[in-house]
């Protein structure tokens, strides 16, 4: 009676059905257990469970052995994961199955029992090594998320790793789950103050950084790894204790690599290799633009120094890393990284431990060009061995899924929601296009700002009735300034009463990232003001060069609150944020402004308002310019609205958690392959 009682359900709802006998294996046990609510999910066995009330006829049968339960505490806990599977039944005969497995133990069992059953003894409670606790922490391991998710585990409880009795080794746990930003360059702002001389840190505006108010940062325990830039440069181990101390406050952990190696990742392989590459330009246009000086024999050296940096950030983010942290690698100076940490995990705990994600920030190039570089596939694969992989632009992930077919040989498919997966070596790799916006707090913030007014009345001022046509782009050919003057010429030449009536004032920033190609497009634009100027009139353009890695934000909005037309005429770029920027400075009750894009351009697929052009195409885009300058308000306003929204309701914050959901998407869909398979 207590076996029937143990094995089936009595009540009037339930149909009497036996529990299925013996060891249950690791997809029935999977299939069983819904670690939310602790009900069945397969439907194939039914589970006894426990009752208090003993007076309710109803309730199920509990002659479960309490006094043996160790997770009476833990009511969710389903009996089907429990360590003590101890006897195999028959469910034909309800009689004992016999499991023993060495000769001692059959002969103890025949002299016990006579009667020709085999019934197998109670194993020894609480003992790892009894074979009963085998798919128990199997089946732990695969449901530990859910495990941690039923109650918390006190990290200070558990700070060491602890080894098991087959040796393998568990990372500690964390009470709340953790989120690495993982990216080359730090989103802060690091420098000494001279009269003090202690060095002091701040967020910088990048898309990276810690926003105020970000529900992310208060759902996760948020962290940040990358290398830091200093003004003035590092220069003893002092000040690099001194740095640590600073970004901890933020939860930001510095790496201080090699410069030479440094130098040589950074300026070499990803500025002179990997950018030009994956914006579609091949080595031999490289030649041409380079006057012929082009080295084929530097790539080695640089490549060593790509592999090195990337196993650094690996080194550091081992060290740290506890199972289900989510690690967040941003853009192709990282692109080995997801590949790096897996080989690490499953070399050091046997398995994967991460939840790896990669978003690539500039455009992913066809694969004709791809296939040019030597060390394509590791690139490939390194990103691969994420579970998401992440881009701006359809056409990113497009010429991406398209090279991982043709070099690699890997087949994709679209998923049950309109995902699209990439399977490889028994995986399936998510790859997704999530778009992002500004801060508006932040440009709010920026906005109160003195400067931000009386930058704009300056220039109000020095330009008078003009109107203003804006430009702020980065002294590289592939931003197209060189084609937007040639069109802007065009239109002072074609339409002569426009050249008392509008001025260009373009800012070009020079970053001294791509030092060749920054010279020749200086040298280019400087020649084309000239001739503008000496022909039209020296007030037709209002030319500034940029020393720095950005427009201060201040003085880009006085800019953009003073221009009645935005134009960014880029050849290829990945997504800009200040033709956002632009459109949010000029809302209500602002005069709305018009923004002019290239339809090369990331931006251009978002913004539905926006007027776009092809650069090449000068006889359009004069025209364009020309439409934007007349345009009446009410038309301005229409195509305000038509993105304001967007703009204004989709920051970083919102971003993050749609790639998260990506990755839980990702995961589900990874343990339902898993599952399927097993």
């Amino acid at each position: 009676k207590l076996m029937e009682d143990v094995l089936t359900y009595n009540t009037p709802q339930q149909q009497q059905q036996p529990l299925g006998g013996g060891y249950l294996s690791d997809t029935e046990s999977e299939k069983m257990m819904d670690s939310s609510s602790g009900s069945t999910t397969g439907g194939a066995f039914p589970v006894a469970t426990t009752s208090n009330n003993n007076d309710d006829e109803n309730n199920f049968y509990s002659p479960v052995m309490l006094w043996e339960d160790p997770f009476s505490d833990f009511h969710g806990k389903n009996l089907c994961n429990l360590p003590y599977r101890t006897i195999d039944i028959d469910v034909q005969t309800c009689k004992t199955i016999n499991t023993a497995t060495t000769e001692d133990e059959q002969e103890d069992h025949d002299d016990d029992h006579d009667d020709g059953t085999h019934a197998q003894r109670i194993d020894t409670w609480n003992q790892p090594d009894e074979i009963t606790f085998r798919p128990y922490r199997i089946r732990e391991a695969i449901n530990e998320e859910n495990r941690r998710q039923s109650f918390s585990v006190d990290p200070d409880m558990l700070p060491t790793l602890s080894t098991s009795s087959d040796g393998s080794q568990t990372p500690p746990f964390a009470a709340q789950q953790r989120i690495f930003f993982v990216c080359f360059h730090l989103p802060v702002v690091c420098v000494r103050n001279k009269q003090t001389g202690a060095w002091q840190a701040s967020w910088s505006e990048s898309l990276l950084a810690k926003s105020e108010g970000s529900q992310i940062c208060s759902a996760y325990d948020a962290h940040w790894v990358g290398t830091v830039t200093t003004r003035p440069p590092i220069t003893s181990d002092e000040d690099k204790e001194a740095i640590k101390a600073v970004l901890k406050e933020m939860n930001c952990t510095p790496l201080f690599l090699d410069p030479k190696t440094a130098n040589a990742h950074y300026y070499g392989f990803c500025k002179q290799v990997l950018w030009p590459a994956f914006h579609n330009i091949d080595i031999l246009d490289l030649n041409i633009q380079e006057h012929g000086s082009w080295d084929q024999s530097r790539l080695s050296v640089w490549w060593d120094a790509f592999q090195d940096v990337n196993q650094a950030f690996s080194k550091t983010m081992m060290e740290v890393i506890q199972p289900n942290d989510i690690l967040w690698i941003h853009d192709y100076h990282l692109s080995l990284l997801p590949r790096l940490l897996a080989q690490d995990e499953i070399e050091y705990y046997g398995r994967p431990l991460s939840r790896k994600v990669f978003f690539l920030h500039i455009p992913f190039p066809t694969s004709q060009i791809f296939r040019e570089l030597d060390c394509g596939e590791c690139l490939l694969e390194g990103m691969l061995h994420a579970n998401v992989i992440g881009f701006h632009a359809f056409d990113h992930a497009r010429h991406f899924l398209n090279a991982c077919k043709r070099i690699l040989g890997l087949q994709y498919e679209t998923l049950v929601g309109g995902l699209i997966g990439v399977h490889m070596r028994g995986r399936t790799v998510m790859v997704t296009m999530s778009n992002v916006s500004i801060e508006p707090r932040m440009v709010n913030a920026a906005l109160s700002l003195p400067t931000v007014e009386l930058g704009r009345q300056e220039l109000h001022q020095k330009h008078g009735s003009r109107l203003i046509i804006a430009g702020c782009d980065v002294a590289q050919r592939l931003q197209g300034i060189a084609l937007k003057l040639l069109a802007f010429e065009r239109l002072l030449k074609d339409y002569p009463n426009w050249q008392a009536g509008v001025v260009m004032v373009q800012r070009v920033i020079v970053p001294g990232s791509r030092k060749d190609d920054e010279v020749q497009t200086l040298r280019e634009l400087r020649a084309l003001v000239k001739r503008i100027q000496e022909t039209f009139g020296e007030e037709v353009i209002d030319y500034v060069e940029v020393r720095g890695t950005s427009y201060p934000m201040d003085q880009r909005l006085a800019l953009w609150k003073a221009s009645a037309v935005l134009m960014a005429t880029p050849i290829r770029e990945g997504l800009n944020h200040w033709p956002m920027e632009y459109i949010y400075a000029h809302k209500a009750p602002e005069r709305p402004g018009v923004v002019i894009t290239s339809e090369f351009s990331a931006v251009s697929s978002i913004l539905n308002g926006a007027l776009r052009v092809n650069p090449y195409d000068i006889q359009m885009t004069i025209t364009t310019i020309a439409k934007a300058l007349t345009m009446d308000d009410i038309e301005r306003e229409g195509r305000l609205y038509r993105d304001i929204d967007f703009v204004s309701t989709c920051p970083s914050d919102q971003w993050t958690k749609n790639v998260l959901r990506d990755l839980k998407d990702a995961i589900a869909l990874q343990q339902g392959a898993v599952s399927q398979s097993s």
